[in-house]
């Protein structure tokens, strides 16, 4: 039983899952001017999820090769915090392939990762300030040096420490007339935290259930096996009693 078990933990347990990368990342508002949020928003924290395997687009070779990835993106997260750590604004967007990657490898000046063209829609969103009709991220990583980034497909991997700028950038577009007017809609984050790490997927609730289910219907089994064990013993024991001999012993005399 306790192997069974074993097997059912291992069945449920959290698996990589190849060829995607997990972003996370966390930061501070670089100013604390006014803006649309009618709060300071001072922090914002999200995830970015990147398939490794999205084919290359070349962009440019001038000193180096800076390649896009179309539909690299798979999923994207965020949320916008006020001082006392309230959520402001959040949204989220997940399935299908969209926005891009550039990865730079140069061969002077600075390497360079980014993500581009993160558009959410007012359903995707929370919090909405007033006349929204879209906002726009990009996820912006300057290197210290051109020797950080070595590879003509996106990376498995990146070391935040090898990135002297780690900035998103949030746009808000708005009707035109919308209150409160002459404020900024642009916002900038500079990263405290940065990890990348290989996406771990967790198995559906379904999946879990038909899980316990199979090991219900095993332990069953198990049960009534064990069961019918017990009772084969007990009429052999019946059988081989000395109550069961008289009971033959007086058949024969009679």
């Amino acid at each position: 039983m306790l192997r069974t078990l074993s097997l059912c933990g291992l069945l449920v347990a959290t698996q990589a899952q190849a060829g995607l990368i997990q972003i996370d990342f966390s930061g501070t508002r670089s100013s604390a001017s006014a803006n649309v949020f009618g709060t300071d928003v001072s922090q914002l924290r999200g995830h970015a999820l990147y398939e490794t395997d999205t084919p290359a687009t070349l962009f440019s070779t001038f000193n180096g090769t800076t390649n896009n990835f179309y539909g690299a993106l798979r999923a994207f997260s965020f949320e916008l915090l006020a001082a006392d750590g309230a959520t402001v604004f959040a949204g989220e967007r997940q399935g299908g392939s969209f926005a891009y990657a550039q990865v730079r490898d140069a061969s002077a000046g600075r390497d360079s990762f980014s993500l581009n063209g993160i558009y959410l829609d007012p359903d995707e969103l929370s919090g909405d300030p007033a006349g929204l009709t879209q906002v726009q991220f990009t996820l912006l990583l300057n290197a210290i040096s051109a020797d950080v980034i070595d590879a003509p497909s996106l990376p498995q991997t990146l070391d935040p420490l090898d990135f002297s700028q780690r900035v998103v950038q949030l746009f808000v577009a708005r009707t035109p007339g919308s209150q409160p007017s002459g404020v900024a809609v642009s916002l900038n984050y500079n990263l405290d935290t940065l990890s990348f790490t290989p996406y771990a997927t967790v198995p559906e609730p379904a999946s879990v259930m038909l899980y316990g289910l199979g090991l219900a219907a095993l332990l069953r089994r198990k049960a009534r096996a064990a069961a019918a064990g017990f009772s084969r013993r007990s009429r052999s024991c019946d059988a081989g009693s000395p109550a069961a001999h008289r009971g033959g012993s007086r058949a024969r005399a009679a």
